[in-house]
């Protein structure tokens, strides 16, 4: 050790003794004062405003002497485990959606034989990637569920599946996203003999896909395909080539009259593309999402008519995937003009970007705007046809019953400032069921919007409500609906920035319109306002009913600015206009022009991230993504430290 050495350690010793001495002593302050505010939580709390906590003592069957900041309503763990699963069958029971049923293949009869047919048939996705799916202790199996509703299972093909090594797969070896799953489908000629098997006349397909946090699905191979990945074309959310093989197969098998029904359950709460129905022949599908602990058994149910579907698509059903722009902007990119370590290309460490271009538009707000736009005339609305894209619109949901709507009626009620919306629901054929009704408006797009890039979509669901079980045969009840009036404002980002609501001048009219989904809705407010051409999701025509639409006007100027302060007075205006490169203060003068989807120019501003076939359009391994260009202002943000 040389002298200057000595020196400094001599001096820092009993420097970093004293530092020591103080962390010590600090530690043990915190720690005492922790225990004595632990102990007087309630004082403490009291002191400084708080309301406290009651602690009460649950005496039961497994909690003897259990403290909780609640009263329970349950017992024991046990009970509270009974209504999880009681809940569990009860949410698909009502959730689960009827997508498809030809020539009412659904319900089956009593006693119907049924052979299941791919490997998640036996192994479903219980719920989403990883803990909710690793310890699904409790959930009971298709074969089961399907059982208890009085199907016959072919158990010989079940025990097959259920013993084979075919099923998804973790890889946990993908370039870019972490964890990605097989497919792993088994293929037809690997299957026993028992998937033709005397008597059982309907073939049940299971199909399903997980993703999540860390699992990202994929739409392109990204290099996984040699590692084991199957999804066709490098696409996780079409039918991989083996389930093809199969289907393809049983609708052989249908031809030759070994199968009578050919039903497909989509056991995902990814969306597989819905462009297979027609090609397979099949005749009835179901979409269930993840099963839960028993949604198996609600399955089995709907199968066999013990319970009608009423459930309805919280999302847009796509025939291709490929035509949903909204993959134009997806990952993290990178910066133009960056250097590493402030460069992302996709996914990798540092600081990457992602410009999401779409806007309001992705959905239904992009597939119905972009058709009644389509319907109306409007200008560059370019090459758009709704059936090539869309399978099954946003609210879709079939039943075992037929319901007609009627009557409907709007009323303004100054005191609540709302409006009340009532329509008669009827089951007028069928079997008894209930009915979810759903409650679409319309805003106006005005020339103040096109000019203060406002963008509206054609559609909005502002409310909705399940009928009661109606019996067959004519039973009806009145829905009501109450729509504050400030719900017809819209938010003006670079005009006023706060919401307005726009006089209609007596020209543009706001639209209430009920649907059975938002294609139907649009359609209804096209023939409100007196236009044709209009076609279903088969791409047939279509006529709305201009009888379930209502129109508002709003004709006084002072309620322009009237829904600009929150319900407590608070003047509500912009707060992060910085993640708006439009409005970011150190964006380039590029990205501060940058161009946003927007419904008065569909051709100049929508991107697609491929070709519809699944093909890039460019040299990047994605997508025709925005490029951000990096500025210094923007590069020296991004390592303030606060």
């Amino acid at each position: 050790m040389n002298k200057k050495t000595a020196i400094i350690k001599k001096i820092l010793t009993p420097i970093s003794k004293a530092m020591m001495f103080v962390f010590t002593l600090c530690f043990g302050i915190v720690a005492v004062g922790a225990t004595i505010a632990n102990a007087n939580e309630n004082e403490v709390t009291s002191f400084l405003g708080g309301g406290g906590n009651n602690i009460v003592y649950i005496d039961g069957e497994d909690d003897a002497g259990v403290s909780d900041f609640y009263q329970s309503d349950y017992n024991s763990v046990k009970e509270v485990r009974g209504k999880g699963f009681y809940f569990s069958q009860k949410m698909t029971e009502e959730g689960a959606v009827l997508l498809r049923n030809e020539n009412n293949a659904l319900p089956l009869a009593a006693g119907a034989k049924v052979s299941l047919f791919g490997a998640s048939s036996a192994k479903p996705v219980v719920s989403g990637y990883r803990e909710g799916q690793d310890k699904a202790d409790g959930a009971i199996s298709f074969k089961q569920g399907l059982t208890d509703a009085g199907l016959i299972v072919n158990a010989e093909l079940y025990d097959w599946y259920a013993n084979s090594d075919y099923g998804r797969k973790s890889l946990y070896n993908s370039t870019s996203f972490g964890n990605v799953y097989s497919i792993n489908e088994a293929p037809w000629s690997e299957l026993p003999e028992s998937k033709i098997a005397a008597d059982y006349k309907t073939a049940i397909f299971v199909v399903s896909r997980v993703g999540g946090e860390a699992t990202d699905v994929q739409l392109r191979d990204l290099g996984e395909v040699s590692r084991g990945f199957d999804g066709k074309n490098g696409n996780y959310l079409i039918l991989s080539a083996r389930e093809e093989d199969v289907l393809s197969n049983l609708k052989a098998q249908k031809a030759n009259g070994v199968f009578d029904k050919i039903v497909v359950i989509m056991n995902t709460t990814n969306q597989v593309a819905c462009d297979f129905e027609d090609k397979y022949d099949v005749d009835a599908l179901i979409y269930m999402g993840s099963t839960g602990s028993k949604g198996t058994a609600a399955l089995g149910n709907i199968l066999s008519g013990k319970v009608n579907p009423s459930g309805k698509l919280a999302d847009t059903f796509w025939k291709n995937h490929y035509l949903n722009p909204v993959h134009a902007n997806w990952g993290a990119y990178q910066f133009v003009g960056g250097a590493a370590p402030y460069t992302a290309y996709p996914f990798g460490d540092g600081f990457g970007s992602v410009v999401y271009q779409e806007g309001i538009y992705s959905g239904y707000r992009y597939t119905e705007t972009r058709y009644e736009d389509k319907i109306l005339g409007a200008s560059n609305v370019g090459d758009y046809v709704y059936s090539d894209v869309v399978a099954y619109p946003f609210g879709y949901g079939l039943s075992y019953s037929q319901f007609s709507y009627s009557d409907m009626t709007c009323e303004y009620n100054a005191e609540t400032d709302a409006f009340e919306i009532a329509v008669n629901v009827k089951n007028i054929n069928g079997a008894d069921g209930k009915n979810s009704v759903q409650l679409f408006l319309q805003k106006p797009y005005t020339e103040y919007d096109k000019q203060k890039g406002i963008e509206k979509a054609a559609v909005e669901l502002v409310d909705f409500a399940k009928t009661q079980t109606l019996s067959a045969g004519g039973e009806g009840e009145t829905v009501k609906f109450s729509v504050p009036r400030r719900e017809l404002a819209s938010y003006d980002s670079y005009g006023e920035k706060t919401y307005i609501l726009e006089n209609t001048n007596g020209i543009d009219k706001y639209y209430f319109a009920v649907g059975t989904d938002a294609h139907d809705a649009v359609n209804n407010i096209l023939a409100a306002k007196g236009k044709s051409g209009m076609t279903d999701i088969a791409g047939k025509p279509a006529t709305g009913d201009a009888s379930l639409v209502k129109a508002v006007e709003i004709n006084d100027d002072n309620l322009f600015k009237a829904y600009s302060k929150s319900a407590n007075g608070t003047e509500i205006t912009n707060q992060f206009d910085n993640v708006d490169l439009k409005l970011y203060e150190h964006a380039s003068e590029t990205d501060k022009n940058i161009k946003y989807v927007s419904r008065n120019d569909w051709n100049g501003t929508v991107k697609m991230g491929f070709t519809a076939d699944g093909g890039k359009l460019n040299d990047n391994y994605w997508t025709n993504y925005y490029k951000v260009n990096m500025t210094s202002e923007m590069r020296s943000e991004m390592f303030q430290t606060v």
